[in-house]
Order: C-alpha cells, then structure tokens, then sequence
C-alpha cells in the first residue's frame, strides 16, 4: 500500500506497539501526517484487539495473528515492498536466515553502494524507506509472520531451509510453509530464487515460481581456518550468501575478506 493510498484513511490503528510498530507511527506521521493514529496493543488489556472497531485501516504487527484482524489491513512489509525503488534480496527458512543475511549484506559492501541490512535483524523497513533510492539493495531478512500476507515477493529470495516449526502461530505445518512460499509467489521471471539442492523440500517449490532457480555454488574458495563460522550449516550459509554476491559481480578475493572478518 502506497502514501497515496495510506492517504485517504482517517483513522489508522497500529495492531501491536513493538519495534516495527513503533517504526510504522515514526512513517505514518512523517507520510500522512493528516491520519489521526490509533495504537492497540496486547500490553493495554485483554480486550486490545476491539479498538479495531475505530480505526478505517489497521496496520498488523508481525507478532499479531492474521485471524485476530476483523477490518481491512496491510503490514509495513506490504508497505515496504509496494514503494521500495531499489532492488529487494530477501533471506528467509527457518535456520540461519539471519546469519545468512548479515553475510549476503557484508559481501554486498565490499562493492560499496548503499546496502542496507533490514527486517528482523537490522533496522525496520519503514525506517530505511525514507531514506532509500533506486540505487539502495536492501537485505532483508523475513520471518514467516512477515510473509504470511504479503503481496509481493524479493527481486532474490534465498531460502535457506524449511523445517515444520511454528503451527501454533501459522495453525498449520502447511500453512507456515504457505507462508515461506510467499516470498517466491510472486516473483517474474526477472527474478531469482536461491536454495541449497540438498534441501529437497525447498527444491520443490520450484515449480511455484517464475523466477530463475539458482542452486547454492558448489565450489568453497574459503580457507576454513580462516572462517570463524564453524559448522557445515555454516559452510551452507556462506555457500548461499556467495551465490547472491556473484549476481552482483562481487569478487571471490572480495567475498573472503568479508567472511574472514564476519
């Protein structure tokens, strides 16, 4: 949902007052300074999620259930996502997506630009929206809360895994995966989709996209001493991140300096 469309709501509630809910009223009254802003949030009392009933649009935190909402609503993700002018790389599974990111995010700047490191391990969206060109590749890693109704997809999304967690949130096991499968859903075939091949589960989902599958690089031209992520899920991790870098030219000699010093 763009300004222009944020614009023509008189009253905004704000469904869960935590980082990014705090970043959604620092936007909301930078952008549509003419909206009155209503805060809900659990922390007020049992019967938080009436206040609904005021607001014109409500604006879902992560950590609400998408059930819980009974008016018309958008995310800061779908925000983010409808208004961004630079290039999207999205990290998402279910381990290691944050390392995984901060990686991706550390071999990107050994090019310089502006790289931006945003979701749940950097800096909300909203914050960095405002300050974004078409030149920023924003890294962002996104949770399965994020993704559950999103609308749209990463121009890369590198799915690191996928394992059955979080049913009590989702309600399903499929319904989670559903979920992780947004952030491929909805891309073209401009697009790329990265994944490990020995992750079977991921391999499938495939077919769901139009975008360009890329497997994780083979090769590993890092010496392991020198690395101080240990483990193979690690190896993994830096496999994956080194595979986005090359899409943006980023050298091998540059790509070891970055984990070297992670």
């Amino acid at each position: 949902m763009k300004i222009s469309e944020l614009q023509t709501y008189k009253k905004i509630l704000i469904l869960g007052y935590g980082k990014e809910g705090k970043a959604v009223e620092r936007y909301l009254k930078m952008n549509v300074p003419t909206s009155e802003i209503l805060i809900a949030d659990k922390n007020d009392g049992e019967d938080y999620l009436l206040r609904q009933k005021d607001a014109d649009l409500v604006i879902r935190s992560p950590g609400v259930k998408v059930e819980l909402v009974f008016k018309k609503w958008t995310t800061a993700t779908n925000i983010f996502f409808s208004s961004f002018l630079g290039t999207t790389i999205g990290i998402t599974g279910t381990k290691g997506k944050s390392t995984t990111a901060s990686l991706v995010a550390a071999m990107l700047r050994t090019k310089g630009g502006d790289i931006r490191l945003v979701g749940n391990i950097g800096n909300p969206m909203l914050d960095e929206l405002t300050t974004s060109t078409k030149n920023t590749v924003a890294v962002i890693e996104l949770s399965s809360y994020q993704l559950s109704d999103l609308y749209f997809s990463p121009h890369i999304t590198l799915v690191v895994n996928w394992y059955p967690e979080h049913s009590d949130f989702h309600g399903s096991f499929d319904a989670y995966k559903k979920a992780k499968q947004n952030s491929i859903y909805f891309q073209t075939d401009k697009d790329y989709f990265i994944f490990d091949s020995e992750e079977k589960e991921v391999v499938g989902w495939v077919p769901l996209t139009k975008a360009n599958p890329l497997p994780y690089t083979a090769d590993f031209p890092f010496e392991p001493e020198k690395v101080p992520l240990i483990g193979n899920h690690n190896k993994k991790n830096i496999q994956g991140a080194l595979t986005v870098a090359r899409l943006f030219d980023v050298t091998d000699e540059a790509a070891q300096r970055a984990v070297y010093s992670f």
